[in-house]
């Protein structure tokens, strides 16, 4: 949290490659992934549409073994070819449907985040296990798997009730697109017609067998369709950068968290060096493209529930008053006054300062702080366990209308499109967790080895992610912790000494909403002399055009193990259990 310079870079490259395989789709109909940089693609006919599986060069062999060899192979016709821009330059042209609601997921109606898959349900080779629903084209689907063998395994997805809303066009040729998945086999199939279809899936090794077994095939849809995903992606882009990112962050606030700024009139204003002490927390929310762009800042207070973005410290090293911070260059020290004339040199950072409370500003020890921020200066952002802090259980935490069954198939997608990246923001804190249990591992496990791993202690890769995330750890590359923004802040409090009456106090477990709600701060501190009434209590905005109002601000008085198990959910965030 707090990825001020140049996170957005890859926010906006992992969204773009989405545009890219989504186009893919849409050429397609059906695609299943393996490493890009070595593969090939099966491109088969079946039934109304054709399916695209993406397979490793050193499994191909065996994969065109099995489907010679299975009952089915008639229905096949198999090309290869390279994945190249060719492949998406003859797709036709065709007017996108654009469906933002299903009756078993309701969602706001703007496009943002959209394109994101909402799970249908979990189908299972016991007893034929069925899934039923609807969708914005058809009344009725069933979904049964009906025949699991050795390396393979036949579903059938029964259609009827086709819409026709208002007599629309559009609506009668309306079609659904659907995501099946495994840990290892991801199918993307679009359907248009009221009948039964027939899906064969193939596999090379057990693995993906037992996953089947034990946790079924998952089935997820993308109300939007192809096209339509593909312009919800772009309009994601766009509230990260472009001309209208402001208006659409202000419009996705509102939609998503229910939030309604009040406007701010009242003059910036830096506050003098003199009338900042050791210790003081800044608290900002970034609204514009020179802070990462409206669209980060809004997928973090909309994952956490959060009003702020970012999160750093004020510190004096060297007799010079710094502002301490970790964010995308790193973790570094900028002079007070350098770091305030860059932030507010546009109004579209909301900026406040808050002070600890009189007790503990009197017990932060900036000696301490000083010598402790000298060991981690120059470490990376924690973009390792950025994620880690948040997702405290396995349902509680993450929005709709992505869902805690997304993760299996987001990590196996990305160990195969994107392995560096994948390993880097899930890999790294899956591996800390899994060695510490595993006699300390010195080889880093791959995503493939950690599905195996958790099969192995009968834990759900989901499970896992919800371990506490320890100060302790130590990452590679270079050697040392990771800290996001908010967590380096608390951390340097800990140092200080501030959480000393509490034992296992996990700073890394405090996302940039926690680390201002918890009750260390002052309300009736003497604000500077810039500071307007209006401001909230406790608080003294220095920018911005709105005021920043920080819900919960100072209300939680710390304890051992706090923030390591809590639910949190939209609409109203509530933070579950008490003590959580």
């Amino acid at each position: 949290f707090g990825v001020r310079g140049g996170k957005m870079k890859i926010m906006l490259a992992l969204l773009g490659y989405l545009l890219v395989v989504l186009l893919f789709v849409y050429h397609h109909a059906v695609v299943c992934y393996a490493p890009i940089e070595t593969a090939d693609i099966l491109v088969s006919s079946l039934n109304e549409g054709r399916q695209v599986t993406l397979v490793s060069s050193k499994e191909r062999d065996k994969f065109i073994a099995m489907m010679q060899n299975s009952n089915n192979k008639d229905e096949h016709e198999i090309l290869f070819a390279e994945l190249s821009p060719s492949l998406l330059s003859s797709s036709p042209v065709r007017s996108p449907s654009r469906h933002h609601q299903i009756s078993s997921s309701p969602s706001p109606s703007d496009p943002y985040y959209a394109f994101l898959p909402r799970w249908m349900g979990s189908i299972y080779p016991v007893q034929n296990t069925t899934i039923h629903f609807n969708t914005s084209c058809f009344s009725s689907y069933v979904v049964t798997m009906t025949h699991l063998g050795s390396h393979s395994l036949e579903m059938s997805v029964s259609i009827s009730g086709k819409k026709n809303n208002n007599n629309d066009d559009d609506d009668k040729d309306c079609d659904d697109l659907f995501l099946f998945g495994t840990r290892e086999t991801f199918s993307f199939k679009r359907y248009s017609l009221e009948q039964t279809h027939i899906i064969h899936f193939y596999w090379i090794d057990s693995n993906e067998e037992l996953d089947i077994k034990e946790n079924g095939l998952q089935v997820f849809y993308l109300p939007d369709g192809v096209l339509g995903s593909v312009l919800d992606v772009w309009d994601t882009i766009h509230m990260f950068t472009g001309p209208k990112t402001f208006q659409d962050g202000i419009q996705f606030m509102q939609d998503h968290m229910g939030v309604i700024y009040k406007n701010r009139t009242v003059p910036n204003f830096i506050p003098d060096e003199s009338e900042i002490l050791d210790g003081d927390y800044i608290a900002m929310f970034g609204m514009g493209s020179s802070y990462d762009g409206f669209g980060l800042s809004s997928a973090i207070a909309w994952g956490t529930g959060g009003m702020t973005s970012h999160a750093a410290l004020c510190l004096r090293i060297g007799g010079v008053l710094h502002v301490v911070e970790s964010c995308g260059f790193g973790i570094i020290k900028t002079p007070y006054v350098q770091w305030m004339k860059t932030t507010s040199q546009n109004n579209t950072v909301l900026l406040s300062v808050l002070r600890l409370r009189e007790d503990l500003q009197k017990k932060f020890n900036a000696t301490a702080a000083a010598d402790y921020f000298a060991t981690v200066e120059g470490l990376p952002y924690g973009n390792e366990n950025f994620i880690y802090g948040w997702l405290d259980t396995v349902s509680g935490n993450i929005p709709p209308p992505a869902s805690w069954q997304d993760l299996p198939v987001v990590l196996a997608l990305g160990a195969h499109l994107l392995p560096n990246v994948t390993d880097l923001f899930f890999g790294a804190g899956l591996n800390q967790r899994l060695q510490k249990n595993n006699n300390n591992n010195p080889t880093p496990y791959t995503i493939d080895e950690i599905f195996a791993l958790c099969d192995k202690i009968n834990k759900t890769v989901n499970e896992i992610m919800t371990w506490p995330e320890l100060d302790s750890y130590v990452y590679t590359n270079p050697k040392g912790p990771r800290m996001v923004c908010s967590v380096f802040v608390m951390r340097m409090y800990k140092e200080a000494g501030i959480f000393s009456g509490f034992p296992d106090f996990e700073t890394t477990e405090f996302t940039p909403k926690d680390s201002y709600q918890v009750s260390i701060f002052s309300n009736t501190w003497q604000r500077p002399s810039g500071c307007h009434a209006d401001a909230q209590q406790g608080t003294c905005q220095v920018t911005g055009p709105y005021w920043l109002e920080l819900p919960s601000f100072n209300a939680i008085l710390p304890y051992a193990r706090m923030n390591e198990k809590c639910a949190c959910m939209p609409p109203d965030y509530t933070r579950t259990p008490k003590n959580c």
